[in-house]
């Protein structure tokens, strides 16, 4: 896995965003690492949910909507591919500190 475009944010429990090619050769780009209580985990890039009229969908606060555009199908391959990422995310980062 090829870690790139590390971007370091501070926002609730996001603590940056990478774009990640996979040894298949896609490009996943928009992935995201969260971290909580000192766990850490990978999400995905989400799209905006529109309505049948072309509108982005927003809860009763005005936050839109958001779907998930890609899915690992269960828990155990989820931790499998978290770790991988986040190993090689460590990696990534350790290289641009040194």
């Amino acid at each position: 896995m090829i870690i790139s475009h590390w971007k370091p944010l501070d926002a609730g429990v996001l603590r940056g965003t990478f774009n990640l090619m996979l040894p298949s050769g896609m490009l996943i780009m928009g992935c995201m690492l969260f971290e909580r209580d000192g766990e850490e985990w990978i999400g995905f890039p989400t799209s905006n949910q529109i309505d049948r009229d072309g509108r982005v969908r927003v809860d009763q606060n005005g936050k839109r909507l958001r779907e998930k555009i890609i899915v690992v199908p269960d828990k155990a391959r989820k931790a499998k591919f978290d770790d991988a990422v986040l190993s090689a995310l460590s990696e990534f980062r350790q290289g641009r500190a040194a």
